[in-house]
Formats: C-alpha cells, sequence, structure tokens
C-alpha cells in the first residue's frame, strides 16, 4: 500500500493505491465488453457487404457481371494462345556469349551475436594481491 503523508495536509488526504486503480474483474469484464463490441461491429459491416451480392443482386448488375467474365475468358484464351520460341538458347551465338562478372569474395562482417558481452581480460596472481 502506498500512501502518501504531509505535515502540512489533513490527515484525509492519504491516497491508496488500490482505491485509485481497477481491480482485475472489472478489466476483464471492460475488455471482453470490447472484444464483443469489435466483432459485432465486424460482422455488420461483412453482412452489409455480403447481401447486394447474394440477395439484391438485379438484371443490369448480372448483366455486367456476366460481361466482364466474358471479357476475361476472352483474354486467358488470347494468352492461352501465345506459344513461346525458346529455340534462341539453342543458337550458337547465344552459347558463345561470355559472362565478365567477377566472383565475389565473402569477407567475416562484425561479431556474430552483436549483444554479447566481450570476454574480461584474465586476471593475474599479481592484480589480486594489490
Amino acid at each position: 500500500m502506498l500512501t502518501c503523508h504531509a505535515q502540512k495536509l489533513p490527515r484525509r488526504l492519504t491516497v491508496d493505491v488500490n482505491e485509485i486503480s481497477m481491480n482485475s474483474g472489472f478489466k476483464n469484464i471492460t475488455i471482453a465488453l470490447g472484444i464483443i463490441t469489435i466483432a459485432f461491429a465486424g460482422y455488420y459491416l461483412y453482412s452489409q457487404q455480403a447481401d447486394p451480392l447474394m440477395f439484391g443482386t438485379n438484371d443490369a448488375m448480372m448483366e455486367s457481371m456476366l460481361m466482364n467474365t466474358q471479357v476475361f475468358i476472352e483474354r486467358r484464351e488470347q494468352l492461352s494462345a501465345i506459344k513461346l520460341d525458346t529455340s534462341l538458347f539453342d543458337d550458337y551465338r547465344f552459347q558463345s556469349l561470355v559472362s565478365y562478372r567477377e566472383d565475389i569474395i565473402p569477407r567475416q562482417q562484425g561479431r556474430m551475436n552483436p549483444f554479447d558481452l566481450p570476454e574480461p581480460p584474465p586476471v593475474s596472481l599479481q592484480d589480486n594481491q594489490l
């Protein structure tokens, strides 16, 4: 218990920390209500977005969705029709290319664990006899 007493202050100004802080039961209830409120709000927003797609579709919206689907199918067929010619990689000119890159020599970079403390210097007997 933390109390604050001052000689000039009256006795009734003593502060008890346990009275000021919330008890754990009140904290748990507050956290649980907050989680339930967030979950309810998320479900409400999710259900509001799901309704137009499932129940509120009209003919114009369905026609638009079918047109977009048809465009997607046509583009997929166009991309599927593309054939890549890989004979370029078999050409002698491509095979004769030479790499001029230089190998990178790995270097040690710092300590393995930068948070390790350095080893203390060895203590000699002469230092202990001082």
